[in-house]
């Protein structure tokens, strides 16, 4: 397939590593079909209820399926590339390549999501859809809420290299911190202090 340059060398070369913009594109649109055969399975055994009740409960579902994406696998993800190349010099070579500094660090943070990020969108349009059916003008809290599940989730994969990468035996010291706060301190103050868990778990309103 031909090199696809998508503006930065290294989100360029994360997305070549996971197949090419085509293999992700195509894994996007099959996880959005994915979801829509979910709804209609479940519209099916909830007959009983009005669409607009189907529709609001799968978003609940919904939800949570993109917070595991952006926060657990994409923290995971950014964390797996940035600890490789620091482990075989790459990050090294890099000070020496004609690359700024932000181009770098962009590289790092996004590169390794790119395929995450096109599974997260295609679940923000499903979500909308289900928010058109649902009405109630959910489709601005849809879009709010996973554009604040984004920034929220930047932040998180920026922690993981700042605070995993110093460690022999990489760690993703986020997802473990965030883990440890939801079993032991479930619906309880601490949920405060976790950008972006409280609002999607629905814990505080």
């Amino acid at each position: 397939m031909k090199y696809v340059s998508l503006g930065n060398p290294l989100w360029s070369g994360h997305c070549q590593l996971a197949g090419g913009p085509r293999r992700v594109a195509m894994s996007a649109l099959a996880y959005g079909a994915v979801l829509v055969a979910a709804f209609l399975v479940m519209r099916r055994f909830e007959q009983s209820l009005a669409i607009n009740v189907v529709a609001a409960q799968a978003m609940g579902y919904l939800s949570g399926i993109q917070l595991f994406w952006l926060i657990v696998a994409g923290s995971n993800s950014v964390l797996r590339i940035f600890a490789r190349d620091h482990q075989t010099r790459m990050i090294e070579s890099l000070r020496m390549a004609p690359m700024s500094t932000p181009v770098v660090i962009l590289g790092y943070l996004i590169g390794p999501v790119i395929p995450i990020l096109a599974l997260w969108l295609i679940g923000v349009a499903v979500g909308l859809g289900l928010a058109i059916l649902g009405g109630a003008g959910g489709a601005n809290d849809w879009i709010l809420g996973n554009l604040l599940l984004l920034i929220t989730s930047a932040s998180a994969w920026m922690m993981v290299v700042f605070l995993g990468s110093g460690l022999r035996q990489p760690v993703n010291v986020v997802l473990v911190v965030y883990i440890a706060c939801w079993v032991l301190h479930m619906a309880d103050q601490t949920l405060r202090f976790l950008p972006g868990v409280a609002m999607f778990t629905g814990t505080y309103v």
